[in-house]
């Protein structure tokens, strides 16, 4: 009787193969949509961070160039923020910015564009000035509302950015308010 060799012996068939190339297949299938919904919850958390760590910047640069400086703004364009330093002797009303009026003075830096179907939604208007106390405006006026507010959001995921009427900046966790 004659025996295979230890090599003839060694190996996989093709139908073994195909079988688990079609069980990878099905389990690549069931992760992609939890892989994707962790990708989008991390896409906003990052990009309110980002909006956080801005506001942070223009709070302090307002105090920093207090001498120099009227306000610092802070505009949420559509795609990204820009930060904006207005001169003591500008005739700009730091009580109620706008994108807009801010776009006419210097630009003291502007953030990276938000990824692909990530939205900032800025409350009220859109945009903030610091004073060089570090207070912003304009604060919200409605009841329970105690300052500015701008939403992070993609799809089913969203997180708030919040200004103080003291100036604290803070991004609450998931699913909870300003305070």
């Amino acid at each position: 009787m004659v025996r295979p060799s230890e090599s003839a012996r060694a190996g996989f068939t093709l139908l073994e193969t195909l079988f688990v190339v079609a069980v990878l297949g099905v389990l690549v299938a069931l992760a992609l949509p939890a892989y994707q919904n962790v990708l989008t919850e991390r896409r906003v958390q990052n990009v309110a961070r980002e909006v956080a760590a801005d506001l942070r910047v223009a709070q302090q640069a307002a105090v920093a160039k207090s001498a120099e400086a009227k306000c610092v703004g802070v505009a949420f364009l559509s795609n990204r923020v820009a930060v904006y330093v207005v001169p003591q002797d500008a005739s700009f009303n730091c009580s109620t910015p706008t994108a807009s009026a801010l776009e006419a003075y210097g630009v003291l830096m502007t953030s990276q564009d938000y990824p692909l179907g990530v939205a900032v939604s800025p409350s009220p208007g859109d945009a903030v000035a610091f004073l060089p106390s570090g207070s912003p405006y304009p604060t919200c006026r409605t009841s329970g509302c105690t300052g500015f507010r701008a939403t992070v959001s993609s799809g089913a995921h969203s997180r708030a950015v919040c200004v103080g009427a003291a100036g604290l900046v803070s991004v609450p966790s998931p699913g909870e308010g300003c305070p």
